[in-house]
């Protein structure tokens, strides 16, 4: 368990960097995290088991992937969130559970819009600078995950 939630830091580190530097996601290491994911999912779905379980498997990773369909959603529709950062956030969800992604990802705009607030105050940014979503995900991610261990659950 602990080896899928490793290699996601390490998947979303490496997704942070590029967000970072060139303000793109490539789509290859997207698809490459849904895969693991639908793989993970496959790993533990109880294939001859009982239906309640296998309901309840299914519907653990569809309501944690819904935070990032909405993001998504919100990116046709709007334009001001990256596409990249909605899919990002469905592979995180489908990993983890509803409550844990929408935690992590308010957490992550609470930050961004702090960061972003003490850049605007010293005029480093404009009102309308695009700024970088999944690092702050990472690291809303990242700590969570480490104080969710820390406490043992």
């Amino acid at each position: 368990m602990y080896f899928f939630k490793l290699i996601l830091t390490v998947l979303m580190t490496v997704l942070s960097v590029f967000d970072i530097k060139m303000r793109k996601i490539p789509v290859c290491l997207i698809m490459l995290g849904m895969a693991g994911a639908l793989l993970r999912v496959a790993a533990i779905f109880p294939w001859g088991g009982p239906s309640s379980e296998q309901q309840r498997i299914l519907t653990v990773a569809l309501l944690g992937a819904l935070p990032g369909i909405a993001m998504t959603a919100l990116s046709y529709v709007s334009g001001k969130i990256g596409r990249g950062d909605g899919l990002v956030t469905v592979m995180l969800g489908m990993l983890s559970d509803c409550s844990f992604v929408t935690l992590a990802s308010c957490v992550a705009c609470i930050s961004l819009a702090l960061f972003s607030g003490v850049l605007f105050v010293f005029h480093r940014v404009g009102r309308n600078t695009r700024m970088p979503y999944i690092p702050f995900l990472t690291g809303s991610y990242t700590i969570l995950r480490l104080l969710q261990w820390r406490a043992g659950c």
